[in-house]
C-alpha cells in the first residue's frame, strides 16, 4: 500500500528579512492598540469640540496657551502606537573592532 502523504507537511522556510513583520505597539498587542487608539481619538476630537464651543477667545488672551496644551498630550499618543520602531542596525561589536574597522575604512578611502 502507498502511504498517505496527505497529513505530511514540508518544512518551512524561515521568513526573509524584508518579510518579518515589525514589532511595535500595534502589532505587539492589536486589539488594545485599537481600543486606545480610537479613545484617543475620540477624546481628542471631544476637546477640540470643547475648544470651539468655548465662549472665550483664547487666541487673544494670554492664559490661552494653556488651552493648547492638552492636545499635545494627544499627539504623543497617536506617535507611540502609530510609530514603527527603528530597524536593527549592524550587532554591536567590540569597541577596539569597530575603531580598527573605521580606521581601516579611512585608509582604503585616501
Amino acid at each position: 500500500m502507498a502511504r498517505n502523504k496527505t497529513l505530511e507537511t514540508p518544512p518551512q522556510e524561515p521568513p526573509k528579512e524584508d518579510e518579518v513583520p515589525a514589532s511595535g505597539f500595534m502589532s505587539e498587542y492589536p486589539r488594545i492598540g485599537l481600543v486606545i487608539l480610537f479613545v484617543n481619538a475620540i477624546g481628542c476630537m471631544a476637546y477640540v469640540y470643547w475648544l470651539v464651543q468655548e465662549k472665550k477667545r483664547i487666541f487673544y488672551a494670554q492664559d490661552g496657551v494653556f488651552y493648547l496644551l492638552p492636545l499635545i498630550l494627544f499627539i504623543f499618543v497617536f506617535i507611540f502606537i502609530l510609530s514603527k520602531p527603528p530597524k536593527p542596525e549592524e550587532e554591536k561589536k567590540p569597541e577596539g573592532e569597530s575603531a580598527q574597522e573605521s580606521a581601516d575604512a579611512e585608509e582604503k578611502k585616501g
